[in-house]
């Protein structure tokens, strides 16, 4: 008899998983063999005396739990098998009333008639009083009630487990037949917007108040558990999304009063303790005994309380947090978190934590954010920290892919975070950290700002520490060493150790490392065996942009290219400054930083004594570590003089600190600026960065110090920078310093002399350059090429920023200005030489820069100009441009030349179309707006064609490199690389394109010239692609303002071209890009297309074009080519909802009936060639449908000319209007009955027709009147 209660205490502790359990009642399993009530209470009797001698193991009283569960699990079948239920239908549901629905708890928690614990406090009333088993009835409703069902469960479903998974089923199959679509937790409506809070407080609630007594009686627990684990494995969503919500805070709830049984216990085992050790003689005393039984009681129910949540734990949370919906896995991973903190006794175990482990992989972004929460939220706690230890030992590496590669921003930082509390706690390795740190390059500003504290923690521990104490020890053995001069001249000082030189120098090498090594790491590879978290590009990942630390400057360096502003906000050194400077204090001592620059501790310059020098090698700076911190020094000073607009936002006293900063900072760096220039006037890089203080310093400091002298050194010390070196990047940044130094009113007079100087000095330097020059000649020595680089170099920098125009209207010569020798050099770009490359590009931009300043003195006053020198300069440029860019027979440009003329050739034209430039006219009537020729718009279409080819080869080219997995093919594929590889490359290319569409855009050239290029579209990349939305946008705004244009034609002949592939896929995207474009439009009055020319121009143009390809093929019965042409239709019906009239539509069908009947075609049945045509007119006609009308294609009007067809039309009048009245036809299908659910909705629409009244029936009358003559007006029409 025992081996029998065994057995069935097993089977009844072990649950059959859902899908098992429909299979096991199917089966009809043979049960253990039945047992006398008096053995089965023995062997009880045995167990729970088992229980009690062991509840002091843990590991027995989990087992003791457990039997003790599983014995109350049978007594509960057995009350259930004594309790008389009514009898139920056979389907597992009782339809709900309701009456009934109003007062169950669903009903009153929606409706929040009672209080929640007023809804509770009844329930228990009822469960505890003689209704138990209803009260156990009513809160299963509730659990399906929750789910979105409108029936009750059947009550013997209740009685046995086994009758569970039929019960749902039949749900499932109710609710299915009722077509449901959404489920009250996942509801947007208003009605269940608090329906989820209310259900999550109500399980809490109940199981609180229920903690001393209900949840131990063998009933409750394990109903609710049997039920809510069925239906979290059920197939149907809101079964198992609402009971996984339901068992989560069931077990969260449960967790909370197990946690406190377990405070309580503690506290009493401590006063157990106290009193033991009291009671000397081994008397037990009443209060020892009380204490006794109190622990007693509360190891028990935490046995019990234990046990309940593995059950809900292996039946629910073990499945679910791998179910294929991704809410309900973020559902777990939310709880569980919540349960570590709440129980950490229990679920603070390998066991568990693993689970958030293994979902850092999930595929979610929602799922892997909750994940890195709870790690974080349990991570900060030190006491967690030791027993995590091991987990995150495990789990490390998959923390820092996610802080590297994670393409979520914000769980990215979250994983930052928690790689830094790592670092802080020692489990990550020294080269873990260093390659997080390379995140400090980040582009992201948010990624840097997270990194800052890892970055300050190494920086404290790895380098500046060890190297102090270095320093100090050298110190230590060093003789006393004796000033060399002052009042203490010869007094023996201990040498003294600067921190702020080792912490300054020590910063440097962090950040050369850490740029270094993220120059290696996140280069990109075709690397096919790394893991796909290690290829995310999330902006700084694949930076493969040069080191910051520059060449030496006796190279050149000239980007002609380059904007008119500083370049250091590209800085990556700079970024990284910005983000480290709150963390960091060292950053915070500008002064210290300027004044340590100052200093030389290069042993040939030092003059200190031998002690103190032989501590300066632990100062001493590389070049690279000396850019650095001029970089830091930079960013920081940029920090204290521009505030952020978070610290702008503050309060005024804020405000008024960061003023006084400014001040303090200006007035230092003012003093310190020449010595800084003096030092470092030898280094090209340092002296760019340099220059840049400048531009951020408030000037007024010159004033307040009455500095007037050094101010005018200083302007003086930048022209020679200006004048000296030979780097692009000086030029740049001294020409914006000259602007700057020369625009303060408060200097203007101390300035106004020296400004002029430099422009004479400019105009000297000019004709030095040039003077005695063959221009012209064929080609140029190498020292010539290099001189007039750098002198155009100058010139190009200068002029971007200032206004140095009449300088170039100096005579360069008897018949020659120096504009005209700038010209010269940019017809050189038509011999070809590539070595000459810079210097034309500095040129084009001179020339383009020289027209943009007297563009604006036009505007200003006309009459400073003189117009005609200005308008024969400007055409012999635009001829110039013209002929490098379009013109193959005298020009032979390079490909960067070519492409910079073409893009200056459309900038100046858009210069130019200014409308006020119209009235403008020069002593010869010349205007000096200016237009585009058509010849010449035909040459850049043309031009443009063979860039997209170039492109076409070079994208072709990337996809076989991107698809060779060989590595030898790989490795030369990399020497060889397609030029789309490089971001600069990939922009030279797309310059021409790029500029084509802006000159569509702004009308520059005509629009149809645009349709060669849109074609391309969805062929050669998404970069493309972005140019080519531009101009289908354009060409939308055309099809109103060019009527006579071919604009509609050319695109469906480009359509057409296109169905010659044997996928639509390209020309449907291209059409439905168009289609939408021209839809946005409608909404601005300015841009709407015009009905008409929608009609004509693509439909009817369209219809024609396509039919009548069709006819000619049918013909000569090439059926193939045919149905070709006939897929031209599902491109048009693409275009079929922008139309809205009625008479568009009759007069597509009209011209659609003409074709047909001139090309002798027929629509064969069997056709599926014939399909799309099908469609096409199916979708127009749903304009008639929604107008309440239908086209008569047998009503046809035989027509030779338009003028022919409107006569007919008005002769065939009262046809035509009959013609398109709606018609009801009745249809007889023989049958002569009608099925009840004919009669049934013909009753029921009769009723509601009745109920709208005569007056309805007169607006009835008034619209069917007014119908009429509308149609007559329209026919007219």
């Amino acid at each position: 008899m025992g081996t029998a209660l065994k057995e069935n205490v097993l089977r009844r502790s072990r649950r059959q998983p859902a899908s098992q359990q429909k299979a096991t009642t199917e089966k009809n399993v043979e049960k253990s063999t039945p047992t006398s009530d008096n053995e089965s209470e023995s062997e009880v009797d045995e167990l729970m005396d088992t229980d009690n001698s062991s509840s002091s193991d843990s590991e027995g009283g989990v087992r003791a739990g457990n039997v003790r569960t599983t014995i109350e699990n049978k007594q509960r079948k057995k009350r259930l098998a004594k309790t008389t239920l009514p009898e139920s239908p056979s389907d597992g549901f009782q339809e709900l009333d309701e009456e009934d629905d109003i007062h169950s708890l669903y009903g009153q928690l929606l409706a929040h008639n009672l209080t929640l614990d007023n809804v509770i406090e009844e329930w228990i009333e009822k469960y505890k009083g003689p209704e138990k088993m209803d009260a156990v009835h009513d809160l299963i409703n509730f659990i399906t009630r929750s789910c979105g069902t409108k029936e009750k469960v059947d009550p013997k479903a209740i009685e046995d487990d086994d009758y569970i998974v039929e019960a749902l089923q039949n749900l499932e199959k109710k609710i299915a037949s009722d077509r449901y679509t959404e489920y009250p937790i996942a509801s947007k409506l208003r009605v269940f917007k608090t329906l989820k809070t209310d259900l999550i407080a109500f399980w809490k609630k109940l199981i609180e108040e229920c903690q001393y007594d209900i949840i131990y009686d063998g009933l409750l627990i394990e109903t609710l558990q049997a039920w809510l684990a069925t239906m979290s494995s059920s197939t149907f969503r809101p079964f198992r999304h609402t009971a996984t919500m339901i068992a989560l805070n069931l077990i969260s709830a449960l967790s909370a009063v197990a946690n406190r049984a377990v405070q309580e216990k503690k506290i009493a085992n401590r006063q157990l303790g106290a009193e033991r050790r009291k009671t000397s003689n081994g008397n037990a005393t009443e209060r020892l005994k009380m204490l006794q039984e109190k622990s007693k009681t509360l190891a028990n129910k935490e046995v019990r309380l234990n046990g309940y949540i593995k059950h809900y734990f292996d039946s629910v949370f073990v499945h679910r947090c791998r179910d294929v919906e991704a809410i309900i896995r973020t559902e777990c991973i939310k709880h569980l978190g919540e349960w570590m903190e709440q129980y950490p006794s229990y679920f603070l175990d390998n066991n568990y934590l693993r689970y958030i482990g293994w979902l850092l992989n999930d595929k979610s972004s929602n799922v892997r954010a909750e994940s890195i929460k709870g790690i974080i939220a349990l991570y900060e706690r030190e006491a967690n920290a030791t027993t995590m230890e091991p987990f995150m030992q495990r789990f490390k590496t998959r923390m820092m892919e996610m802080a590297l590669y994670e393409v979520d921003q914000p769980i990215r930082i979250q994983a930052i975070r928690l790689c830094v509390s790592l670092a802080e706690n020692s489990i990550l390795e020294p080269n873990e950290c260093a390659e997080l740190g390379t995140l400090v390059f980040s582009d992201l500003p948010k990624v840097r700002n997270a990194i800052t504290p890892l970055i300050h923690l190494t920086l404290e521990n790895n380098y500046v520490n060890p190297k102090l104490e270095e320093a100090k020890a050298k110190a230590a053995t060093l003789p006393p060493a004796r000033t060399a001069g002052g009042r203490t001249r010869g007094v023996a000082s201990e040498p003294v150790v600067d921190k702020n030189a080792i912490e300054f120098k020590c910063l440097a090498t962090i950040l050369l490392e850490y740029s270094k090594a993220s120059q290696v790491v996140k280069k990109p590879k075709n690397n096919t065996e790394a893991d796909d978290s290690e290829s995310v590009d999330n902006g700084m990942e694949l930076d493969t942009r040069s080191d910051p630390i520059q060449q030496s400057s006796d190279k050149i360096n000239i980007d002609p290219l380059s904007k008119g502003v500083s370049n250091d906000e590209d800085s990556r050194i700079a970024q990284a400054i910005t983000s480290l400077a709150p963390a960091i204090p060292i950053l915070r001592e500008w002064k210290a930083l300027v004044d340590f620059l100052l200093k030389d501790y290069s042993s040939a310059a030092s003059s200190e004594p031998d002690a103190i020098n032989n501590l300066q090698q632990y100062y001493q700076l590389t070049d690279d570590e000396e850019y650095v911190l001029i970089e830091a020094l930079i960013a920081v000073v940029t920090l204290c003089v521009e505030p952020s607009a978070e610290r702008r936002s503050k309060s005024k006293k804020k405000t008024t600190a960061d003023e006084e900063t400014k001040n303090n900072v200006s007035r230092y760096i003012a003093q310190m600026l020449t010595r800084l220039m003096s030092k470092y006037a030898a280094d090209a890089n340092i002296i760019a960065k340099i220059l840049i203080l400048p531009q951020l310093i408030s000037l007024s400091a010159y004033t307040d110090l009455r500095m007037p002298k050094a101010y005018e050194q200083l302007l003086e010390d930048v022209k020679k920078m200006f004048v000296r070196h030979t780097t692009s990047q000086v030029h740049l940044n001294a020409a914006l310093a000259i602007k700057r130094l020369t625009s303060f009113e408060s200097m203007a007079s101390a300035t106004e002399a020296s400004l002029n100087e430099f422009r004479d000095e400019l105009a000297i330097l000019f004709k030095r350059t040039f003077a005695e020059k063959d221009l012209q000649a064929t080609k140029f020595s190498e020292n010539d090429i290099h001189t007039f680089t750098i002198a155009l170099s100058r010139y190009q920098r200068i002029i971007e920023v200032m206004d140095i125009t009449d300088m170039f209207e100096e005579n360069f010569s008897k018949d020659t200005l120096n504009i005209q020798v700038v010209l010269l050099l940019l017809e050189r770009g038509k011999l070809g030489h590539p070595e000459e490359t810079v210097m034309v590009v500095s040129a084009a931009t001179i020339l383009f820069q020289y027209l943009a300043w007297k563009s604006y003195q036009v505007l200003a006053d006309t009459s400073s100009v003189p117009l005609s020198r200005l308008i024969a300069i400007r055409n012999d440029v635009i001829h110039t441009l013209t002929d490098l860019a379009l013109n193959n027979e005298l020009s032979q440009a390079v490909d960067s030349i070519r492409r910079l003329s073409f893009q200056m050739f459309v900038d100046l034209h858009w210069l130019f179309s200014n409308e006020q430039f119209k009235i403008i006219r020069s002593a010869d009537g010349s205007s000096l707006m200016l237009r585009s020729a058509p010849n010449v718009q035909v040459s850049a279409s043309q031009y443009v064609e063979q860039e997209l080819d170039r492109w076409g080869q070079n994208y072709s080219t990337q996809d076989n490199e991107d698809d060779s997995d060989d590595d030898e093919t790989r490795e030369n594929n990399e020497q060889s690389s397609s030029p789309l590889s490089d971001p600069k490359k990939q922009y030279e290319l797309l310059t021409p394109v790029a500029a084509f569409a802006k000159a569509i855009l702004l009308g520059i050239f005509d629009t149809h010239l645009a349709v060669k290029v849109i074609k391309r579209y969805r062929s050669l990349g998404p970069e493309l692609d972005e140019a080519i939305k531009a101009m289908i946008f354009s060409i939308k705004d055309n099809l109103n303002t060019v009527p006579d244009s071919k604009v509609a034609q050319d695109t469906l002949s480009m359509y057409f071209d296109a169905l010659k592939e044997p996928q639509l896929d390209k020309p449907l995207q291209l059409a439905r890009l168009l289609a939408g474009s021209i839809k946005a439009a409608d909404s601005d009055p300015f841009h709407k297309t015009s009905p008409d020319h929608l009609t004509d121009k693509i439909h009817i143009a369209g219809v024609t074009y396509c039919l009548s390809k069709a006819g000619g093929y049918s013909k000569i019965n090439d059926q193939e080519s045919k149905a070709t042409c006939l897929k031209f239709f599902k491109l048009l019906t693409v275009f079929s909802p922008l139309l809205t009239r009625a008479r568009d539509v009759a007069k597509i069908r009209r011209q659609i009936d003409s074709l047909m009947e001139e090309h002798g075609l027929t629509v064969e049945a069997d056709g599926k060639e014939w399909d799309t045509y099908t469609a096409y007119l199916s979708s127009i006609d749903t304009v008639l449908q929604k107008k309440g009308l239908r086209y008569d294609s047998s009503n046809k009007v035989n027509t030779g000319s338009n003028q022919r067809h409107l006569i007919d039309v008005d002769q065939n009048l009262p046809e035509e209007i009959e013609r398109l009245q709606p018609q009801v036809v009745d249809v007889d299908d023989g049958s002569g009955e009608d099925s009840d659910d004919e009669r049934l909705q013909r009753k029921s629409k009769a009723s509601k027709l009745s109920q709208r009244g005569t007056k309805r029936k007169a607006d009835t009358s008034s619209k069917q009147d007014a119908k009429q003559i509308r149609l007559s007006r329209m026919v007219e029409k």
